[in-house]
């Protein structure tokens, strides 16, 4: 965010060419050390050498940065466009900080967001949890419903991981293929079960990638798709006698 409000303050980059016109440039930087929700950070704040540069995102003599190092990257994930985040930003902290720096800091975080979805997993897993959640989002000034799969896994220690989130895509044993070989290529080589709702195409795919895995369909899923064919003035009597049935231990 420094070097964004720097690049804007001069008006280009670290590795470009100074305009002719311009007689100030970069001039290192100094240590200065915030308190943050996540505990103390230490900055480097880049100076220019004229001594002209000052921070908004941060200020000179500020101590602490409660909040403000999430809101930019919090309000982008929210769906808000650049302008508005700027705007946002102006009326929550009292300090502008144009569209044109706001895009480049969220876009920044777009290589860690790649880096993170690719990075190494463990070889083994007791349990991963698959399942999706339906969210609307604005796009082209129209609400549309997509959907975010996501796949948590219980380590043998019993320690739980996001291992993936995957954006859209049709529930079909194409798709689901292409999750679980994600999977496989970033080291996973056995999970002893894997559970989730019984989405089209998944137990395919489960088979095709993890021969030697459980799959454990979701008990209420199983009770509903029973029940479809038991006629109302039964359904009470039929739902107990699931309930004992799903309920044991064995």
């Amino acid at each position: 965010m420094y070097d964004e409000e720097l690049k804007h303050h001069l008006g280009f980059s670290k590795n470009e060419e100074r305009s002719e016109n311009s007689n100030n440039y970069r001039n290192g930087s100094y240590v200065k050390r915030v308190k943050s929700s996540s505990g103390e950070l230490e900055l480097s704040v880049p100076r220019d050498r004229n001594g002209e540069f000052e921070p908004h995102v941060v200020k000179k003599y500020q101590t602490d940065v409660f909040g403000i190092e999430d809101k930019i990257i919090s309000l982008y994930g929210c769906g808000m466009s650049t302008r508005d985040i700027s705007e946002n930003i102006k009326e929550l902290y009292g300090f502008e900080v144009s569209a044109e720096v706001v895009f480049n800091i969220t876009n920044r975080v777009l290589s860690e967001i790649k880096e993170w979805q690719s990075r190494p997993l463990k070889l083994a897993y007791a349990v991963v949890f698959m399942d999706g959640i339906v969210f609307k989002i604005k796009k082209d000034g129209i609400m549309q419903k997509i959907t975010a799969y996501g796949c948590i896994g219980v380590d043998l220690d019993g320690q739980k991981e996001v291992l993936s989130m995957h954006i859209g895509g049709a529930e079909s044993s194409k798709y689901w293929l292409s999750v679980m070989s994600d999977l496989k290529a970033r080291g996973v080589q056995q999970v002893l079960i894997f559970c989730t709702d019984n989405l089209n195409g998944l137990d395919d795919a489960i088979k095709s990638c993890f021969l030697e895995s459980d799959h454990q369909k979701c008990i209420v899923h199983q009770i509903r798709n029973s029940v479809k064919h038991v006629s109302y003035k039964d359904l009470k009597e039929v739902c107990s006698d699931l309930k004992a049935i799903y309920g044991t231990d064995g």
